[in-house]
């Protein structure tokens, strides 16, 4: 079954709604026009509501992450972009925001041993810094594995040339 698109079809109330806001919801699947509501809640709690959420604290870290994983795990399941290289870019950007909390987490459980704290903020500090350096290059590589002349997919189509 092919999956609807935003084409005028349904009639003159969404060709207004097209035109109108259409910038809004035109980059999710029909089904998911309510995404952009979700994504300015999530928004709104990381920019505003997380300020006041036990400020300075371990807890106030934690409540992030679990948010984070929250909003996480709801675009996982209900995968709302018509574009894969969005979602894909989309994932990428929030395991960088948990990770990264998950660093800040880490860093404040573990002030009282240095030693342990020294090894394991060099590593997630690492691993933090991978995960958000490639939130940058991540969409290049997405546009290039899904580029026509991508040397991965000229390689299968050789390789299904010769073996054909």
């Amino acid at each position: 079954k092919a999956e609807p698109d935003w084409d005028g079809t349904l009639g003159e109330q969404e060709e207004v709604a097209l035109n109108r806001i259409g910038f809004l919801f035109r980059g999710y699947k029909v089904g998911c026009w309510y995404w952009e509501i979700v994504e300015i809640l999530r928004k709104f709690v990381f920019s505003s509501l997380m300020t006041f959420i036990f400020p300075g604290s371990k807890s106030q870290l934690l409540v992030g992450f679990l948010a984070t994983a929250s909003f996480f795990i709801m675009a996982g399941r209900v995968r709302p972009f018509r574009d894969v290289r969005v979602e894909q870019v989309h994932t990428v950007a929030s395991l960088a925001l948990a990770v990264t909390l998950l660093y800040a987490m880490v860093l404040q459980f573990l002030e009282q041993d240095q030693d342990l704290e020294h090894a394991i903020t060099v590593l997630v500090g690492w691993v933090s810094f991978a995960l958000n350096a490639s939130v940058l290059i991540c969409p290049v590589l997405i546009e290039w594995f899904h580029s026509p002349s991508s040397p991965h997919l000229l390689c299968r189509r050789w390789w299904r040339y010769f073996n054909s």
